[in-house]
């Protein structure tokens, strides 16, 4: 897994939102950009992470079908515990 990509508002955040991508995209995609900085605007801090099959495509290019969900219950939880502790 790679790092969290944080979205903080100026004021006291009113909660936070966790968001994975999807199958297609990364974490920093056009639509995710845009949906974190109108939720932050709205004073909600969003947390991105990307799976590693996402993380992978970042260094070898190489687009490959994403692993079946059931395989991916781990990489999740540990990353909702990294944004809980950090929280």
């Amino acid at each position: 897994m790679t790092e969290i990509l944080w979205n903080t508002p100026q004021v006291p955040a009113k909660g936070t939102i966790i968001l994975a991508h999807g199958a297609g995209a990364p974490m920093d995609a056009n639509f995710m950009n845009r949906y974190a900085d109108a939720a932050t605007a709205q004073g909600l801090c969003i947390a991105r992470f990307e799976f590693s099959y996402m993380a992978k495509r970042r260094t070898t290019g190489k687009k490959s079908p994403p692993p079946r969900a059931d395989k991916l219950i781990g990489e999740y939880q540990k990353a909702v515990q990294l944004i809980l502790d950090a929280t």
